[in-house]
């Protein structure tokens, strides 16, 4: 799983409907694996220069992406399940926190493991998951309140001038089940 492949480095300025500079994003996509293993690794900056940055409240998340149907828990042709760090499953694995979360299941007749890991040092370590049974993954540090209700302390994450967020997640595809143990 050492070996890594294509890099692709991105860089965006988020504008608001004034065309005003909000914050620029720095982002480094890296690519690798090996015979039996794909990993994605996911490196994002959000810096402002000109004020405070302020990622709200919401239930929209910063990683996110769409399971193949078979891997999902509901629909046609779903079987598959899904396992948090925490040992939570299924569909009960909807709004709670975790280090990762994997799904599984069998996908052209053989096994696959996708997993999402969320970088203990990104904010709101760990993150709440938006594990949809129809097949949407996603990291969501944000949403404190959706998931846990609005008596809840705000999830908003708060950057001063010229301090950056940085969020860091790993993406790894197996050919393979795993259980907890072998993730964590």
């Amino acid at each position: 799983m050492d070996q890594h492949g294509d890099t692709l480095l991105v860089a965006n300025r988020w504008v608001d409907a004034e065309d005003q500079v909000i914050c620029t994003e720095h982002r480094q996509i890296e690519f690798g694996g090996d015979d039996d293993s794909r990993i994605i690794d996911l490196d994002i900056e959000l810096l402002s220069r000109e004020s405070p940055l302020r990622l709200g409240d919401t239930k929209e998340g910063t990683m996110a992406m769409r399971l193949a149907p078979p891997l999902r828990l509901d629909g046609n042709l779903a079987h598959g399940s899904y396992l948090t760090s925490e040992g939570v499953k299924d569909g009960e694995a909807w709004g709670t926190r975790a280090r990762w979360v994997a799904s599984y299941g069998m996908l052209e007749g053989s096994p696959v493991t996708v997993v999402m890991f969320y970088h203990p040092a990104n904010p709101n370590h760990p993150t709440w998951w938006h594990a949809r049974s129809y097949g949407l993954f996603a990291a969501n540090p944000f949403g404190r309140r959706d998931f846990e209700g609005s008596e809840a302390p705000s999830g908003a994450v708060l950057a001063l001038d010229g301090v950056p967020i940085r969020f860091r997640y790993r993406v790894l595809i197996l050919d393979e089940e795993v259980d907890a143990a072998d993730l964590n």
